[in-house]
Order: C-alpha cells, then structure tokens, then sequence
C-alpha cells in the first residue's frame, strides 16, 4: 500500500476501499501541457491496484472444498486429531465433525480414518483420497493464482 506523504489530499487516497466504494480522482482539466500530468496521475491511480482472488470448487452449483476445508485437514494430518485441529483455528469438535460428514457426503468419499478413545486416546488421520484431493486443490490454486497475477499486470501495469 503506497505510503501517506502527510499531503491533506493523498489521507484520502491512502485508505483501502471498502465494497462497493468507488474511487474517486480529481484530475486537473487536460491542457496541451497538462496531458503528461494527467497521464502521471492516472499511473499513480493504476499503481495502487493490488490482486487477490478466492478459490473453490462445486458440485452442482454449490461450493463443497475451499481454503477453509483444506486448512482443517491439513492440521488433522499433522496433528493426528480433529478436536487439536478445530481447536488451532478455534472452531467447536461438533463443528469441525459436521463438516468433514457433509465433505464426505458431497464427495461421496472417506476423508478420516477415525480411532476410537482409549487409555491412549483417539486420533483421526487422513485416507489417500483426501491426501489427493488437497495435493490437488493447492496445486490449481498456486497455478491459477500464478496465471491470473500474470494477466492482472497485462492489464494493470507497474
């Protein structure tokens, strides 16, 4: 984000939008003279333009796998629990349940291998088809990520 240079009329330019919010930029009227400048200051317009993207994938029309899935997944594989991997991104154990069912029904696939408590405790891990299924939602994510930041500077130059 660029820096605030302390003018009274860049404070504005400085904030974020917030949705919906347009951006507003008084430029001076086009002369002979005055058509670098304003080419200037539509670059600095243009220079404050960031990328960001959200990602997931549907079935039918209704988003069933995304970041949020695939992070709390992640965590069972590492930590070997799904109450510890809830518990990291302070979500409730019956929370964290109902979504791993609905992900397992929607995809009509295992996703956690469940062991019961006992004197050693329970545990969760993955199955290989949730293995496979995060290998290849963050290798589209990194590839379409790379493609869009690409064509977002086609389009938005530095």
């Amino acid at each position: 984000m660029p820096t605030n240079t302390g003018k009274a009329e860049n404070k504005e330019a400085a904030k974020p939008l917030k949705h919906g919010e347009k951006l507003a930029v008084s430029l001076p009227a086009p002369t002979a003279r005055g058509k670098e400048q304003v080419a200037m200051e539509w670059n600095r317009v243009m220079e404050k333009f960031n990328f960001n993207c959200k990602m997931w994938l549907e079935l039918n029309g209704e988003k069933v796998f995304g970041d949020g899935p695939c992070d709390i997944l992640q965590r069972v594989e590492r930590t070997g629990s799904l109450r510890q991997a809830a518990a990291e991104i302070n979500m409730s154990y019956s929370q964290a349940w109902r979504l791993i069912r609905s992900l397992e029904k929607e995809l009509d696939a295992p996703l956690l291998i469940k062991r019961a408590g006992g004197e050693r405790g329970g545990g969760s891990q993955l199955t290989p088809q949730a293995g496979e299924l995060i290998q290849s939602y963050q290798s589209f994510r990194k590839a379409a990520r790379l493609a869009l930041r690409q064509i977002f500077h086609e389009h938005f130059p530095r």
